[in-house]
């Protein structure tokens, strides 16, 4: 009887309140979670498995010296990935993140990379804009990615020192890595643990790279042995 109540209640809210796929926005079942099982399938994830320093569509070419840079998805203005990024931002979705963090770590372990780092350090958001969000997302797909290769998060190490206008509305990469100087620093003590360790930088979105540029420049200024760069998605590189 209390599970017959349970699946009633169940009905009843999915009619009242139907929930919807972050991708494609239609309606999805009981069986399925955040995302659709189409949309799960048909995800548009990068064919390039790794980018290397020499790479012509490695953003930080000539600037930053990493291990391999992966980004899971694909990014296009008004696509599925676009949907997916808003609602794990803007919607309170905490857990979006880490399902999707499951699914990129899920792609690493396939291919075997990055499986030998110590640590996963999200890029930190300021303290406000955290509150204001009530999570921070990069931190959240690094959980789903560390559940995956086992490899611990470490969230309180790098810390962001000021809030900063939103990057996408500061102009190109020279403007958005002059908004940055200065923002991101390491607590007391975390240059003594990152020391001569590998460390996976993980973020939402590849963009123009100026946050990931400064976030990676502090850890390499710790003393950290390897970086590399992970992200949930990236903006392909026009020409």
């Amino acid at each position: 009887m209390k599970k017959l109540l349970i699946t009633f209640c169940r009905y009843l809210l999915d009619f009242a309140y139907p929930r919807i796929c972050v991708a494609c926005e239609k309606q999805i079942s009981d069986t399925e979670t955040v995302l659709c099982f189409e949309c799960q399938w048909t995800l548009p994830r990068n064919t390039n498995l790794l980018i290397h320093n020499e790479s012509p569509e490695n953003k930080f070419w000539g600037r930053l010296k990493t291990g391999g840079i992966y980004s899971f998805l694909s990014f296009t203005k008004g696509g599925k990935v676009q949907n997916i990024l808003h609602a794990l931002k803007y919607r309170n979705q905490p857990d979006l993140g880490v399902f999707l963090g499951k699914l990129c770590g899920k792609a690493l372990q396939e291919q075997q990379l990055f499986t030998d780092a110590h640590y996963l350090i999200p890029v930190p958001l300021h303290r406000s804009r955290q509150r204001e969000r009530g999570y921070n997302q990069a931190e959240r797909i690094a959980a789903g990615i560390g559940e995956i290769l086992q490899i611990p998060v470490w969230h309180d190490l790098l810390i962001r020192n000021r809030s900063t206008r939103t990057q996408t509305k500061t102009g190109g990469r020279l403007n958005r890595y002059r908004n940055l100087q200065g923002v991101f620093g390491m607590v007391p003590g975390a240059p003594e643990l990152l020391k001569n360790k590998t460390v996976i930088l993980v973020d939402d979105v590849l963009t123009t790279g100026a946050t990931l540029e400064v976030a990676a420049t502090a850890l390499q200024e710790a003393g950290i042995k390897e970086l590399f760069i992970v992200t949930l998605a990236a903006v392909k590189r026009n020409g």
